[in-house]
């Protein structure tokens, strides 16, 4: 089982919300902020971080919205009456988008 660290904002200008999924290697400092800031903010990439299993995660977030309006390359999800988000990521993070 992965272990994630998960990082949950707000922004209310936008009336948006997300969550931000990450893991980091053994035996690294846990600066979260520089994590959010660099790594889900900006695109960096970052020594103390994993790689991710991209592929993987996307396959499981598609079959898990399977009844969802899918667009974007498996990135944006979409359905009547329920809302809609979207997925970034890079080899090391994982960013869910709701607006």
């Amino acid at each position: 089982m992965i272990k994630w660290n998960l990082f949950f904002w707000q922004e209310d200008l936008y009336n948006e919300y997300g969550f931000d999924f990450w893991k980091y290697k053994e035996d690294t400092a846990h600066d979260h902020l520089t994590v959010y800031q660099t790594a889900c903010c900006d695109g960096g990439v970052m020594e103390v971080l994993e790689v991710l299993p991209i592929d993987e995660i996307l396959k499981k977030v598609a079959d898990s919205f399977s009844g969802w309006n899918i667009q974007g390359g498996g990135k944006d999800f979409e359905k009547e009456g329920h809302g809609a988000f979207q997925i970034f990521m890079t080899s090391q993070i994982v960013r869910r988008t709701d607006n």
